[in-house]
């Protein structure tokens, strides 16, 4: 199960701070068993993060315009582990809603 993530995020550029929207999938990680007898193991599974649209914030925390801008490898970095963390977050979410 893929976890669609939204999550807010500035960048510092030469003209100013860029506030951002980043859209992004995450796909929980399961870690797999290795308990028992070989026949039962299985392997881990999830754990993808992706990054599918950046946008520009509104000033209202709303998707504006598509950024044509590009993250630094370090910004990319921040990004796909915040996703994580805030994926992370929605799940509890969902599995506290559901208990």
């Amino acid at each position: 199960m893929s976890l669609p993530t939204r999550l807010p995020f500035s960048v510092d550029r030469p003209s100013g701070c860029v506030a951002l929207i980043i859209l992004g999938t995450v796909t929980p990680f399961r870690r797999g068993n290795t308990r028992g007898h070989p026949d039962t193991w299985s392997p881990d599974e999830g754990g993808d993060i992706e990054i599918d649209a950046i946008h520009l914030d509104d000033g209202h925390g709303n998707e504006g315009a598509k950024w044509d801008g590009e993250l630094t490898d370090a910004e990319r970095s921040d990004v796909l582990d915040a996703l994580r963390i805030e994926a992370e977050g929605d799940e509890q979410d969902a599995a506290d809603h559901e208990a």
